[in-house]
Formats: structure tokens, sequence, C-alpha cells
């Protein structure tokens, strides 16, 4: 009987040793704004195609070009598909009560893109089909996307604001073209929804 009370205070006790060692380490091992430096480097790939989508996004479904949507909910998006060429985590040794910063958002490293550019197939408020409309779309970080070159930490999905405001019921007819570094191109033919403005 004694033996069996010593081995369930023995594993009473590694349990607690345990948990003591759990919350020791995932409270204080680093301080708050470290926490964002833990996610993991972006993923070597290769782009081998894209969708182009606009927002905005309902019912889990992008707008058509059927549709009729308020300009202010309006985006273009580009969705990218990679071919991986590295693993997505690094093989660092961690603990299993050490996780990723809740604030990553997985990023890619898209080797052989050169640029992307969206010319229009229509005339759009005063502009004649065949302009190359980038430098009217804008990432959230306020950066053209004409002038937008480093693909090397670039999210799987993009969404891009038309900085040009269209006369009410408009529509936004483009081809999307990424150009590959081999000299190739992946190319989209798309159409807006009717964009209202009033």
């Amino acid at each position: 009987m004694a033996g069996m009370v010593k081995k369930i205070q023995f594993t009473f006790f590694v349990i607690g040793s345990y948990l003591l060692l759990m919350v020791t380490l995932a409270c204080v091992q680093e301080q708050l704004p470290d926490l964002y430096a833990r996610c993991p480097d972006p993923v070597n790939a290769n782009l081998i195609d894209f969708e182009v989508f606009y927002t905005p996004y309902l019912n889990n479904q992008y707008s058509s070009s059927s549709d009729t949507v308020d300009f202010e909910e309006f985006q273009v998006v580009l969705e990218f598909t990679p071919e991986r060429l590295s693993n997505l985590y690094r093989n660092n040794f961690s603990f299993p009560w050490e996780s990723m910063a809740l604030s990553c958002i997985p990023q890619l490293n898209l080797r052989n893109i050169s640029n992307i550019s969206v010319v229009l197939t229509a005339p759009f408020e005063g502009l004649p089909a065949g302009t190359d409309i980038s430098y009217l779309l804008e990432t959230t970080s306020k950066e053209t996307l004409a002038k937008f070159r480093d693909f090397s930490q670039i999210e799987p999905v993009i969404g891009l604001d038309l900085k040009l405001r269209p006369t009410n019921f408009s529509q936004l007819k483009t081809r999307t073209f990424v150009f590959l570094k081999d000299g190739t191109a992946l190319v989209k033919e798309t159409q807006s929804p009717l964009l209202q403005t009033s």
C-alpha cells in the first residue's frame, strides 16, 4: 500500500513539475514586442497560376460582373497559386507549448515573378482600351502596383484599391498580366461588378 502511495505522489510531482515548466517558459520566455518576431520565414515558391477577384466578399463568394457594389467596398484581389520550393516552417526545435504568434500571416517568396500589369480592355473614365492602369491600383501599404517589384514577402492574397473614383455604375474591364522571369506571362481577363458611387 505504501509503495502505491509513493507512485501516485511521484506521478503528481512529475505532472506538477511539467506544468510549472510549461507556464514558466511560455510566460517569461520573451517580452511582448518579440512575440511578433516568431513568424516563420516566407515560403520559397514559384507562381504557377493566379486568379483575379473583386470585393466585397459576401456569402462565401467574391462579387461577379453582374453584381452592383459600393465603390467604398471595392477592391481588385489577386490570389496566387504557388508551387512550394521549401517547407512552410523552419526545422528548429520547439517545445509543444511554443507556437507561432497569432498575428502571423503566411507569406511567400515568389521567386519567378518579374512584375504585374493591369491593362484596360475597354475604355474607363476617359482612359482608352490598352491603357496600363497599374499606377491606379494601390496595395494596403500605399504602393502602386506599377512600382511593386519585391515579391520576396508577399501574402498569397493581396487586395488593391482603385485610386480613381469612377462615375456611377462604371465597370472595369481588364486583362491582368503576371510577367515571369523566364520571359513568359500568365494572363487573366476579367470584368468587375458595376461600381456604385452615389
